[in-house]
């Protein structure tokens, strides 16, 4: 019996669509029809993820949990 192995289980796949084409975890969970944490959890076992960080400076009244 061969098992099918879905997209997001496919590293180099998953890579490309990661890095070469810039999706979100989100937008890939959304296509496979699958949940962000499955599609996060193989990104994590292939070690693709990816931090996005903040465009603008996020300290002092610029945090939105800065209490001043």
């Amino acid at each position: 019996m061969k098992v099918e192995l879905k997209l997001y289980q496919d590293e180099e796949w998953l890579r490309q669509m990661l890095d070469e084409q810039d999706k979100l975890l989100s937008e890939i969970a959304d296509l496979c029809e699958v949940s962000l944490s499955t599609v996060s959890r193989w990104a994590a076992r292939f070690e693709i993820r990816k931090i996005r960080t903040y465009s603008g400076d996020r300290s002092g009244p610029n945090n939105p949990f800065w209490k001043g």
